[in-house]
């Protein structure tokens, strides 16, 4: 599967992507992940986006919950793209499950190029302090360089109208303070490029949700 851009990897997953005027939208409005979130899902009817890959994480991801045993009654793969959520929380879906209701688990698509995701998870795992580097750690890490490299790029943006250059940091994670909530997955082309990725990201939520599981 040819993935060239962001759109095209929100179309893919989600059927649509963003329209680019989200701060106008919403961008004066205050934000609340517990009411924002709520909203959405609220307004949602559907059980999962229309695309053939939103369609098969749903599945997969249920199919991983049940073997878990939990409970999957009103289960459902949520779009955010264009919503407030999308804006203000790095939201572009959702999975969402009532038996654990305080606990959805959102989603973040990210266009990263597969080859350069491979040689950042070495460096990663080499750098590494701890005695085994999970799907937990290499979540983390993408996260704070995803957040990284966008904080860099607006900081250097502002300062080009004084002429001022800044020095591109050696590690994106490292330019930012913004840490990964616990709930919140960056998905990449790899985990939707074939069955085996779209099980292991299916694994990992479905995880995720066994865990909260009282």
């Amino acid at each position: 599967m040819l993935i060239k851009s962001g759109r095209d990897l929100e179309d893919a997953i989600f059927g649509r992507h963003s329209s680019g005027d989200l701060f106008e939208r919403f961008g004066m409005m205050k934000k609340s992940f517990k009411k924002d979130i709520s909203l959405l899902i609220s307004k949602s009817y559907d059980i999962h986006p229309n695309t053939q890959i939103g369609e098969s994480l749903y599945w997969l991801v249920k199919k991983e919950l049940e073997r878990f045993k939990v409970e999957t009654q009103g289960f459902a793969f949520l779009g955010a793209i264009n919503s407030f959520s999308d804006l203000r929380h790095l939201v572009d879906g959702l999975f969402y499950l009532p038996s654990v209701y305080r606990f959805p688990v959102t989603v973040d698509a990210y266009n990263i190029d597969p080859r350069t995701l491979d040689i950042l998870k070495d460096l990663w795992i080499d750098g590494f302090e701890g005695d085994k580097y999970g799907v937990g750690d290499f979540q983390s890490d993408l996260f704070r360089y995803k957040n990284g490299m966008a904080k860099w790029k607006r900081d250097n943006q502002t300062l080009e109208t004084e002429e001022i250059m800044l020095v591109k940091p050696i590690d994106f994670r490292y330019y930012t303070r913004t840490s990964r909530p616990a709930n919140h997955f960056l998905i990449t082309p790899r985990d939707v490029g074939d069955r085996a990725g779209k099980r292991a990201f299916a694994r990992m939520v479905a995880r995720y949700f066994a865990s909260k599981v009282a």
